[in-house]
């Protein structure tokens, strides 16, 4: 979603472009034309993202809270084997890295958006609850990274004790 909206705003800005002579703009109606596109465009994210992100959230806690479970649960069975705590280790801190490199992209596109001038009343309403909108999935991201984290360290906990029981 982050690059279909991406992708139609520079199409936006192309078009914008294409208005503009020596710092004047050619023709007012079209280019209200396009920023009401481009308000168009970031409402069709926000409305995109707005069910998204409650369904991410709960997903995500649940997938965390039910992987913590079967650790804990099956937690002889992998002192047995180490190299499946290890394993499952990476495969978190991978899940990890792909959230916070996915976290900066999202919050570099939020100061695109916030950045953009006052338009038409239309695309100043879509630019701010975009901004809210990106706000919400950083919030969620950086309370997914934690959830993660707590995960980490109990399978580093659980690493630790299996090492120290075959010593």
């Amino acid at each position: 979603a982050t690059f279909e909206l991406g992708e139609k705003l520079r199409q936006r800005s192309n078009e914008a472009d294409r208005l503009v002579t020596g710092g004047v703009t050619l023709d007012i109606k079209a280019a209200k034309r396009v920023s009401n596109n481009a308000a168009n465009d970031l409402e069709v994210f926000v409305n995109r993202f707005s069910v998204e992100i409650p369904e991410f959230h709960k997903q995500h806690s649940l997938a965390m809270d039910t992987f913590g479970k079967i650790a804990m649960i099956s937690h002889t069975d992998l002192n047995e084997d180490p190299e499946d705590v290890k394993t499952a280790l990476v495969h978190i801190q991978e899940y990890r890295n792909a959230l916070s490199s996915s976290s900066a992209a999202i919050s570099e596109l939020r100061e695109i958006v916030a950045g953009f001038p006052r338009m038409t009343a239309s695309f100043n309403r879509a630019r701010r609850r975009a901004v809210a909108i990106t706000d919400d999935l950083l919030v969620q991201f950086r309370t997914g990274a934690n959830q993660i984290q707590d995960v980490e360290q109990l399978l580093e906990r659980m690493i630790a004790a299996a090492d120290s029981s075959v010593e």
